[in-house]
């Protein structure tokens, strides 16, 4: 997969997943945002490498498939990479 775009205070939207069907369709910039402060949209249809406001989710699943990350870390992330480069995900 790669990189197809870097999103800074993204708006997320809601994929009316199970897990999603009590959330509004949408929420933009804030600290309930499930995207958290930066967004990379990958290749692989509605995957996404994001932070998220809540901490204690990550590393277990809670999502429809992204890659979830503490939120210092994606923006940390966010800086060191491009649009265009290769991601490699591998099975835990």
């Amino acid at each position: 997969f790669s990189i197809t775009a870097k999103r800074r205070n993204p708006t997320w939207i809601n994929p009316w997943a199970d897990w999603s069907l009590n959330m509004p369709a949408s929420i933009g910039p804030s600290p309930d945002n499930p995207l958290g402060t930066r967004a990379l949209n990958l290749s692989a249809s509605g995957i996404r490498i994001h932070g998220s406001p809540d901490a204690a989710s990550i590393g277990g699943p809670a999502s429809h498939g992204c890659i979830r990350m503490h939120m210092n870390q994606a923006e940390e992330l966010f800086e060191l990479v491009d649009v265009g480069t290769p991601v490699v995900i591998v099975g835990g």
